[in-house]
This record gives structure tokens, sequence and C-alpha cells, in this order.
């Protein structure tokens, strides 16, 4: 990026995000993305994960995610591989997807990248729910949300082409922006970008009308030229609120000798609430809850008896703050 102007804008939409996906890096030598980390620095603790270089040719592109480590962890990537790069396999660029925990929050969640090849948008998207498949089980998560650039509209995937494709036609994926969108700075009409979200937890911190297009020329007073300078592409975006419960209590360190076998129950598995339970060698005031913060922050109960009114007791003995992510 060596245009200073061009370069500052592009930081300036970035900083509206505490994560986004950034498609379509052509720099072999990898010095633009260094610099646009570098310039992040100035808004904030920022830090990327990048995919390795894709194509079936010599043409090779990159995926990288641009986060604020504050508010954001990676605790994991993955390179999905479909095969041998020769035409026989489905896809130009394989996704490339991360397990994202956000920061003092008890959920964890995987994202899958793919910037699909136009003429066959149809196939490529068709082939991310075998994609969502291989993510919940390398990570045993139920909560995974698909964004990039998938084409998908206009001549290259029109919804009658994937209406009877599993992941449109399955309501279990909920398809964030919609087909009036328009997502290109250019003069074609297409929702190209998109933003798909499947589980749960997921549908339960999506800020509702959130999911949007940006319209950075619009907010920035950017000429057409200086739009299209930017990118033939606008974002995408949507907003999650994550309830967070994993700030720790005092009470971690307690002793209480005469309390025998509290039993723990473990709410989190990378972040995501699990059944499991077990016996552990703490003890702890009747009643009183105690938060311990693992690897992946997870919250952890104790308590003594067979108490298991968790919402109440949690809420009786800690105040309930929000995180909130932008994408």
């Amino acid at each position: 990026m060596s245009d200073s102007t061009k370069a500052t804008r592009i930081a300036e939409i970035t900083s509206r995000y505490d994560i986004m996906l950034l498609q379509e890096i052509r720099d072999s030598t990898g010095s633009s993305y260094r610099q646009l980390l570098s310039m992040m620095q100035s808004y904030g603790n920022y830090s990327m994960s990048i995919s390795e270089r894709l194509g079936r040719s010599s043409y090779k592109e990159q995926y990288a995610f641009l986060y604020r480590s504050d508010k954001i962890q990676i605790l994991d990537s993955y390179q999905y591989d479909d095969g041998v790069d020769d035409g026989t396999d489905v896809f130009e660029r394989e996704p490339f997807c991360v397990l994202v925990h956000p920061t003092n929050s008890c959920t964890s969640f995987g994202i899958i990248a793919l910037h699909s090849k136009p003429t066959a948008a149809v196939s490529e998207i068709s082939a991310l729910n075998d994609v969502r498949k291989a993510v919940e089980s390398k990570w045993n998560i139920q909560d995974v949300m698909i964004m990039g650039d998938l084409n998908a509209d206009c001549t290259y995937a029109r919804e009658s082409s994937l209406a009877d494709k599993k992941i449109y036609g399955d309501k279990t994926y909920k398809w964030l922006i919609d087909w009036s969108q328009d997502t290109t700075t250019g003069t074609t009409q297409c929702a190209y970008d998109r933003i798909i979200s499947r589980g749960q937890e997921l549908a339960s911190v999506l800020v509702a009308d959130s999911a949007q297009v940006y319209l950075f020329d619009q907010r920035m007073n950017l000429s057409k030229e200086q739009m299209l300078d930017i990118s033939d592409h606008y974002p995408v975006e949507v907003q999650l609120r994550f309830p967070s419960l994993c700030d720790p209590c005092s009470s971690t360190e307690t002793t209480c000798s005469s309390l025998t076998s509290p039993q723990l129950y473990c709410r989190c598995k990378h972040g995501r609430p699990t059944k499991q339970r077990d016996k552990i060698g703490l003890c702890a005031d009747s009643w009183m809850i105690c938060i311990l913060l693992l690897r992946y922050k997870c919250i952890i109960f104790v308590y003594y008896g067979d108490n298991t009114n968790y919402s109440s007791t949690l809420h009786h003995h800690l105040p309930l703050s929000e995180t909130v992510i932008n994408f």
C-alpha cells in the first residue's frame, strides 16, 4: 500500500471492527498486510491470523483475519483441504477457518472464510456444508459463521440455483445478508458478499437488524473514484452481543475443610457450555459460586449439595455484563 492516503482510509474502515476478514491478498511478499497490521496498532491491540497462499494456478490469494486481541482470541486455525489442486477438487481457494473466542465470554465459535470462484460459485457454496461439518468435528463446536465473497448472486449463483442445496434450503442456516442488498461498489446490483450463521448460541447473540452493508463512501464523503480505489466491494457486517460470565471471583481460593465431595459442573468446553459433570478436590462455602479462569476461560461452578439453580445463584453472586463484538 504505497499510497498513504489510501492506506489510511483502509485502516480507518478496518478500525470499525473487532474482527475483520480480508480477502484477495495477492502480495507474495506479505508487505501489504504487515503494513496494515502495523497501522492498526494506533487504533488498538490488533493481531492477525493469515492463511497459506491458495489457488490451483500460479495466481495465488490469501485470507487473513485481523482482530482486536483485547476483545478476541483466535484459539486455533484450520486450512481446509479438499485434495490435489488439479481441477478435480471442489474449491479454487480452499476455505480458511478459525476458532474464535470473545474475551470475557463463555462462547467460542468457528468462522469459515471463502472467496469462491465465480464460475463455480454454486458448487463451492454447496460444499460449505461439508466444511462446516469438518469444523464442528475438529473443534467440537456447534456454532459456525460463514463469510466472504461467495459470488452468491446474479449470474453466478441465483437463488433458484441454491434452493435445493442444504446450505440454503436447510433453515438452520441463517443468511444474514439478503438478496436485496448490493455489496459491490461498481455498477452491478449484486449481493456477492454474505454472512451465514448456524447454531443456537450464535442465534441468541445476534443483534437484530445489525447485518448490513457498510457504505464507507457515504460515511467518508468519498468520490466514486476514491471509493473504487479502495475496493470494488463494500464490507458486510454484523454485531454480536455476548453475556460476559467469566470474570474471576475472590472465592476461588476459599478453603473449607468442613465440606466434603463438592461437585464441579464444567459449563464450557472451548468456551461452549457442556453437560459434563465431574468431581474435584476443591471446596467452597455452601452455595457459593467460584469462577475459575482456565485456558479457554471456561466458567466452572463449584457448589456443595444438589443446588442446580445456576442462573439465579449466579445473578445473586456476580453482576452480569456484556461484551459486544463487531464483524
